[in-house]
Protein backbone atom coordinates (compact mmCIF):
# COMPACT_ATOMS: atom_id res chain seq x y z
CA UNK A 1 0.00 0.00 0.00
CA UNK A 2 1.50 3.22 -0.47
CA UNK A 3 2.03 6.79 0.91
CA UNK A 4 -1.24 7.90 -1.01
CA UNK A 5 -3.34 5.09 -0.32
CA UNK A 6 -2.50 5.17 3.65
CA UNK A 7 -4.17 8.77 3.53
CA UNK A 8 -6.85 8.07 1.97
CA UNK A 9 -7.72 4.41 3.85
CA UNK A 10 -6.44 5.96 7.86
CA UNK A 11 -8.93 9.20 8.17
CA UNK A 12 -12.30 6.58 7.61
CA UNK A 13 -10.65 4.17 10.08
CA UNK A 14 -10.29 7.25 12.60
CA UNK A 15 -13.76 8.21 12.17
CA UNK A 16 -15.55 5.25 12.19
CA UNK A 17 -13.13 1.99 13.11
CA UNK A 18 -15.78 -0.34 13.66
CA UNK A 19 -17.06 0.27 10.32
CA UNK A 20 -13.92 -0.08 9.14
CA UNK A 21 -13.27 -3.05 10.85
CA UNK A 22 -16.84 -4.78 9.45
CA UNK A 23 -15.52 -4.19 6.13
CA UNK A 24 -12.53 -5.59 6.27
CA UNK A 25 -13.92 -8.54 8.05
CA UNK A 26 -16.59 -8.78 5.15
CA UNK A 27 -13.80 -8.41 2.56
CA UNK A 28 -11.60 -11.10 4.25
CA UNK A 29 -14.63 -13.62 4.38
CA UNK A 30 -15.36 -13.11 0.09
CA UNK A 31 -11.43 -13.50 -0.36
CA UNK A 32 -11.07 -16.78 1.64
CA UNK A 33 -13.88 -18.42 0.03
CA UNK A 34 -12.51 -16.81 -3.73
CA UNK A 35 -8.53 -18.48 -2.94
CA UNK A 36 -10.32 -21.66 -1.70
CA UNK A 37 -12.11 -22.29 -5.12
CA UNK A 38 -9.19 -24.76 -6.61
CA UNK A 39 -9.89 -26.93 -3.57
CA UNK A 40 -13.34 -26.88 -3.09
CA UNK A 41 -14.11 -29.91 -4.25
CA UNK A 42 -11.66 -32.00 -1.25
CA UNK A 43 -13.75 -29.45 1.38
CA UNK A 44 -16.81 -31.21 0.08
CA UNK A 45 -15.75 -34.63 -0.31
CA UNK A 46 -14.11 -34.32 3.43
CA UNK A 47 -17.69 -32.85 4.15
CA UNK A 48 -19.31 -35.71 2.84
CA UNK A 49 -17.26 -38.07 5.00
CA UNK A 50 -18.19 -35.89 8.19
CA UNK A 51 -21.90 -36.56 7.31
CA UNK A 52 -21.91 -40.19 7.29
CA UNK A 53 -19.58 -39.98 10.68
CA UNK A 54 -22.23 -37.99 12.06
CA UNK A 55 -25.46 -40.32 10.99
CA UNK A 56 -23.83 -43.47 12.28
CA UNK A 57 -23.24 -41.50 15.92
CA UNK A 58 -26.85 -42.90 16.21
CA UNK A 59 -25.88 -46.49 16.13
CA UNK A 60 -23.90 -46.92 19.42
CA UNK A 61 -26.79 -45.62 21.52
CA UNK A 62 -29.12 -47.67 19.24
CA UNK A 63 -26.95 -51.08 20.63
CA UNK A 64 -26.79 -49.58 23.89
CA UNK A 65 -30.54 -49.15 24.04
CA UNK A 66 -30.80 -52.61 22.35
CA UNK A 67 -28.26 -53.98 25.23
CA UNK A 68 -30.24 -52.61 28.22
CA UNK A 69 -33.83 -54.16 26.66
CA UNK A 70 -31.77 -57.46 27.33
CA UNK A 71 -30.69 -56.81 30.25
CA UNK A 72 -34.02 -55.54 31.90
CA UNK A 73 -35.90 -57.97 29.97
CA UNK A 74 -34.09 -60.72 31.60
CA UNK A 75 -34.03 -58.99 35.08
CA UNK A 76 -37.65 -58.72 35.11
CA UNK A 77 -38.20 -62.67 34.20
CA UNK A 78 -35.67 -63.43 36.52
CA UNK A 79 -33.84 -65.88 33.09
CA UNK A 80 -30.62 -65.70 31.66
CA UNK A 81 -29.24 -62.82 29.32
CA UNK A 82 -29.49 -64.03 26.04
CA UNK A 83 -25.86 -64.40 25.57
CA UNK A 84 -26.02 -64.07 21.17
CA UNK A 85 -28.05 -61.15 20.76
CA UNK A 86 -26.15 -59.60 23.71
CA UNK A 87 -22.25 -59.91 21.65
CA UNK A 88 -24.42 -58.84 19.05
CA UNK A 89 -25.40 -55.57 20.52
CA UNK A 90 -21.74 -55.12 21.72
CA UNK A 91 -20.15 -55.69 18.52
CA UNK A 92 -22.80 -53.35 17.04
CA UNK A 93 -21.63 -51.18 19.50
CA UNK A 94 -17.78 -51.30 19.39
CA UNK A 95 -17.93 -51.05 15.20
CA UNK A 96 -20.20 -48.49 14.74
CA UNK A 97 -18.48 -46.29 17.17
CA UNK A 98 -14.75 -46.77 15.75
CA UNK A 99 -16.65 -46.71 12.14
CA UNK A 100 -17.69 -43.41 12.89
CA UNK A 101 -14.23 -42.67 14.19
CA UNK A 102 -12.47 -43.17 11.07
CA UNK A 103 -14.93 -41.62 8.46
CA UNK A 104 -14.27 -38.38 10.47
CA UNK A 105 -10.39 -39.04 10.55
CA UNK A 106 -11.25 -39.46 7.17
CA UNK A 107 -12.60 -36.15 6.44
CA UNK A 108 -10.17 -34.57 8.27
CA UNK A 109 -7.75 -36.07 6.65
CA UNK A 110 -8.54 -34.96 3.35
CA UNK A 111 -9.78 -31.05 4.43
CA UNK A 112 -5.68 -31.08 5.69
CA UNK A 113 -4.25 -32.10 2.60
CA UNK A 114 -7.08 -29.55 1.04
CA UNK A 115 -5.14 -26.94 3.19
CA UNK A 116 -1.61 -28.34 2.29
CA UNK A 117 -2.09 -27.41 -1.49
CA UNK A 118 -4.25 -24.00 -1.09
CA UNK A 119 -0.98 -22.88 1.23
CA UNK A 120 1.54 -23.92 -1.02
CA UNK A 121 -0.41 -21.84 -3.94
CA UNK A 122 -0.77 -18.61 -1.40
CA UNK A 123 3.02 -18.70 -0.79
CA UNK A 124 4.03 -19.37 -4.18
CA UNK A 125 1.79 -16.65 -5.48
CA UNK A 126 3.24 -14.00 -2.73
CA UNK A 127 6.25 -14.96 -3.33
CA UNK A 128 5.58 -14.42 -6.95
CA UNK A 129 4.28 -11.09 -6.23
CA UNK A 130 6.58 -9.73 -3.66
CA UNK A 131 9.25 -10.77 -6.66
CA UNK A 132 8.23 -8.25 -9.08
CA UNK A 133 7.42 -5.31 -6.30
CA UNK A 134 9.14 -1.85 -6.22
CA UNK A 135 11.90 -1.40 -3.78
CA UNK A 136 10.25 1.38 -2.56
CA UNK A 137 6.95 -0.88 -1.72
CA UNK A 138 9.60 -2.24 0.74
CA UNK A 139 11.11 0.60 2.29
CA UNK A 140 7.46 1.56 3.38
CA UNK A 141 5.78 -1.92 4.29
CA UNK A 142 7.87 -3.16 7.69
CA UNK A 143 9.30 -6.69 7.69
CA UNK A 144 7.09 -7.88 10.19
CA UNK A 145 4.10 -6.69 7.94
CA UNK A 146 5.59 -9.28 4.55
CA UNK A 147 6.32 -11.94 6.89
CA UNK A 148 2.76 -11.82 8.58
CA UNK A 149 1.19 -11.62 4.72
CA UNK A 150 3.66 -14.83 3.78
CA UNK A 151 3.71 -17.25 6.76
CA UNK A 152 1.17 -16.35 9.72
CA UNK A 153 -1.80 -14.89 7.50
CA UNK A 154 -1.16 -18.25 5.47
CA UNK A 155 -0.93 -20.51 8.58
CA UNK A 156 -4.29 -18.90 10.25
CA UNK A 157 -6.35 -19.90 6.92
CA UNK A 158 -5.75 -23.90 8.42
CA UNK A 159 -8.26 -23.42 10.80
CA UNK A 160 -11.14 -22.01 7.40
CA UNK A 161 -9.56 -24.87 5.15
CA UNK A 162 -8.88 -27.87 7.05
CA UNK A 163 -11.07 -27.79 10.43
CA UNK A 164 -14.20 -25.09 9.43
CA UNK A 165 -15.97 -27.01 6.97
CA UNK A 166 -15.83 -29.96 9.05
CA UNK A 167 -16.17 -29.11 12.41
CA UNK A 168 -19.06 -26.55 11.75
CA UNK A 169 -21.30 -29.89 9.95
CA UNK A 170 -20.47 -32.07 12.45
CA UNK A 171 -21.92 -29.79 15.06
CA UNK A 172 -24.92 -29.33 12.93
CA UNK A 173 -25.41 -32.64 11.79
CA UNK A 174 -25.05 -35.15 14.87
CA UNK A 175 -27.07 -33.09 17.24
CA UNK A 176 -29.98 -33.14 14.62
CA UNK A 177 -29.27 -37.27 14.27
CA UNK A 178 -29.28 -37.45 17.84
CA UNK A 179 -32.54 -35.24 18.47
CA UNK A 180 -34.31 -37.51 15.49
CA UNK A 181 -32.87 -40.85 17.52
CA UNK A 182 -34.37 -39.85 20.59
CA UNK A 183 -38.06 -38.24 19.14
CA UNK A 184 -38.25 -41.98 17.65
CA UNK A 185 -37.22 -43.71 20.67
CA UNK A 186 -39.90 -41.53 23.43
CA UNK A 187 -41.40 -38.10 22.11
CA UNK A 188 -40.63 -36.82 25.76
CA UNK A 189 -37.30 -37.62 25.45
CA UNK A 190 -36.87 -35.80 22.51
CA UNK A 191 -38.72 -32.56 23.83
CA UNK A 192 -36.12 -32.87 26.48
CA UNK A 193 -33.15 -32.18 24.38
CA UNK A 194 -34.51 -29.13 22.86
CA UNK A 195 -35.65 -27.58 25.95
CA UNK A 196 -31.98 -26.12 26.31
CA UNK A 197 -31.62 -25.10 23.01
CA UNK A 198 -33.03 -21.12 23.11
CA UNK A 199 -31.14 -20.37 26.06
CA UNK A 200 -27.54 -21.86 24.52
CA UNK A 201 -28.50 -19.80 21.28
CA UNK A 202 -29.27 -16.71 22.51
CA UNK A 203 -26.17 -16.79 24.88
CA UNK A 204 -24.13 -17.95 21.72
CA UNK A 205 -25.28 -14.73 20.35
CA UNK A 206 -24.70 -12.43 22.94
CA UNK A 207 -20.93 -13.94 23.57
CA UNK A 208 -19.81 -14.01 19.24
CA UNK A 209 -21.96 -10.42 18.94
CA UNK A 210 -18.91 -8.12 17.07
CA UNK A 211 -16.61 -11.14 16.68
CA UNK A 212 -16.03 -10.39 12.74
CA UNK A 213 -15.02 -6.74 14.01
CA UNK A 214 -13.01 -7.72 16.41
CA UNK A 215 -10.98 -10.18 14.52
CA UNK A 216 -10.10 -7.46 11.97
CA UNK A 217 -8.78 -5.06 14.46
CA UNK A 218 -6.72 -7.36 16.31
CA UNK A 219 -5.78 -8.13 12.58
CA UNK A 220 -4.61 -4.85 11.57
CA UNK A 221 -2.78 -4.32 15.28
CA UNK A 222 -0.62 -7.68 14.86
CA UNK A 223 0.14 -6.43 11.52
CA UNK A 224 1.32 -3.30 13.69
CA UNK A 225 3.56 -5.18 15.82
Amino acid sequence: MTTQERERVEPDQRADPRAANKQKAQEGQAAIKRLAAPVRGLQRLGQAFVIASAILTTAPYLALVQLGDLLLAAHSAGTVVDADRAWSAINLLIGSFSGQLLLYFVGLLITHVADLRLRDQLQRGIAQRLARAPLSWFTESTSGLIRKGVQDDTRTVHTVIAHGPVEILNAVVTPLALLCLAFWLDWRLGLLSIATIPLHMATYAVSMKGMPEKTAEMDAKLAKV
